[in-house]
């Protein structure tokens, strides 16, 4: 027998807890996808990382801004990707033991 191999069963416990890990990693793998986009495409753009000129969005024209960004950048094709990538992400975390 392999010391890979996951024990059959598993209780209450153990469903909340594959549960909880694969909300955490569905958002954190969501999260940081997403991040990464806006980070290489900021610095597409301004030829350097995030920095606090990208909170001054709510300060600047918010609608031509919003409308550039949906207008000129894939957004569900990323949208997409970060979907696909975290529904992965989540598979990874199904197959691993607890």
């Amino acid at each position: 027998m392999s010391i890979y191999k996951c024990a059959g069963g598993g209780g209450l416990l153990k469903r909340i807890y594959s549960s909880l890990s694969n909300s955490f990693i569905a958002f954190l793998a969501f999260g940081f996808t997403l991040a990464t986009f806006i980070n290489f495409y900021y610095y597409e753009i301004y030829k350097t990382n995030i920095d606090i000129f990208i909170f001054g969005l709510k300060d600047d024209n918010t609608q031509a801004i919003l409308s550039i960004i949906f207008k000129d950048y894939p957004l569900l094709i990323l949208f997409f990707c970060a979907v696909v990538f975290t529904a992965f992400c989540v598979w990874l975390n199904t197959k691993t033991c607890v």
